[in-house]
């Protein structure tokens, strides 16, 4: 099974309501970007008793070979917005930076949290002798 983060599966689940032609991936760098994507970013982590806040970037971003690349990134930046407002869940997004992908790819970044209460692991036992 595949390490999972709370943080990042909020997230995911906000945005699973995109329309299926984005891709929604993790974060990577030298990606090749030919169709509209949200890239997920977990950023850092911060202690608040009972729970913790993770500090997450959405990088939302078209390819360079659209004609109407800044119409298309607004498009795809409000749909993002969008889904996390119409979302029940705990996600808080902050700002929404316009930046460039890899030097080359236009982009936003938009900056969000997601307050997590974490969870005891009880699928492991320990005895003692």
């Amino acid at each position: 099974m595949a390490p999972t983060s709370p943080a990042r599966d909020a997230i995911l689940a906000a945005v699973a309501a995109l329309p299926l032609e984005v891709d929604v991936e993790a974060y990577a760098r030298n990606a090749t970007i030919t169709a509209p994507t949200v890239m997920v970013r977990l950023d850092r982590v911060t202690k608040r008793a009972p729970w913790r806040d993770y500090d997450a970037a959405l990088l939302v971003i078209v390819p360079n070979t659209v004609e109407d690349a800044d119409d298309e990134l607004d498009a795809l930046l409000e749909d993002v917005l969008q889904a996390i407002d119409a979302g029940d869940g705990p996600l808080r997004w902050t700002t929404a930076d316009r930046a460039t992908f890899e030097g080359a790819f236009p982009c936003y970044e938009v900056t969000l949290t997601v307050p997590v209460v974490p969870q005891r692991d009880t699928t492991t036992t320990t005895t003692q002798e």
